[in-house]
């Protein structure tokens, strides 16, 4: 295990064996799952139980490690929200290090990483199957009796707000009512699929000024975030980084379930439609 100092910059106290292990390679790729800057406690997206911030000087610290390419398409890069995408966006092109899988529209977010190592101009893509989409789905029902001894952070999933959105006979219409944030996400969820992309993205905008706690870690929805897994969206951006002329194409999927003794059906899958989209790693 890495042992590191109490630093503020957070640096690990054997980078140099680290490095020396790294410098055989000719392609260095991280999975930076955190968001990068400093921003306030008080701007984190509400009701996320795990929040990872990093301070910009990690930067140097990958520097130094000779890192290539980090990868954003993880559970974290949402963390501050727009905010934080931007501020981790940001802090790494100003330190030329290049990036995949975050970014401020889905298409942005699944833009491929491109770099030349060796004979090779290799790209990078980088995707997650984590999209918050299972918190929102194990929230309380609109019939689900208040626990006796409910934690005073979790008290806002049995809160009943008020919520209504468009006019009778929009597409998106929800009907002005009291209802919990599970409720309200499960009526959410039998909409979308017949909603267009604006559509889906207006309410969930709506929806997401009442119910600031309902959880979308992905780019996706009229906001920011990490790329999303899909078969379309492999396909998307194994073929955007062939027509950058990459030569190899390396997908990387961040995803599966921790601790866990066996392995996920779904990733198995996930795997097999990004190589049948042309991936070669």
């Amino acid at each position: 295990m890495l042992r590191c100092s109490d630093s503020p910059i957070a640096r690990c106290a054997s980078t140099a064996d680290v490095v020396a292990a790294l410098g055989f390679a000719d392609l260095v790729s991280i999975n930076y799952e955190s968001v990068a800057g400093t921003l306030s406690p008080d701007d984190a997206y509400a009701g996320k139980r795990f929040l990872l911030q990093s301070p910009p000087e990690t930067m140097a610290a990958l520097d130094e490690l000779g890192v290539d390419v980090a990868t954003l398409g993880n559970n974290h890069i949402y963390d501050w929200q727009g905010a934080g995408v931007t501020s981790t966006v940001r802090n790494l092109e100003e330190a030329g290090i290049a990036h995949s899988g975050g970014g401020a529209t889905e298409l942005e977010a699944l833009q491929p990483a491109i770099i030349d190592a060796g004979a090779l101009r290799i790209g990078v893509v980088s995707m997650t199957t984590v999209t918050g989409d299972y918190v929102n789905d194990g929230l309380p029902t609109a019939t689900a009796t208040v626990p006796a001894a409910l934690p005073a952070e979790d008290r806002w999933q049995y809160e009943i707000r008020t919520f209504g959105f468009g006019s009778p006979g929009d597409a998106n219409h929800l009907a002005t009512a009291g209802r919990r944030p599970g409720a309200v996400w499960a009526e959410f969820t039998q909409m979308e699929a017949g909603l267009s992309t604006g559509d889906a993205a207006d309410l969930w905008m709506a929806i997401s000024r009442t119910y600031p706690e309902l959880q979308d870690w992905v780019a996706r929805r009229g906001h920011s975030g990490a790329a999303r897994f899909s078969r379309n969206a492999v396909e998307t951006a194994v073929a955007a980084a062939r027509t950058e002329g990459a030569d190899l194409v390396v997908v990387q999927i961040h995803g599966g379930m921790q601790f866990a003794d066996v392995s996920s059906e779904y990733f198995r899958q996930a795997t097999h439609e990004a190589a049948d989209a042309g991936a070669d790693a």
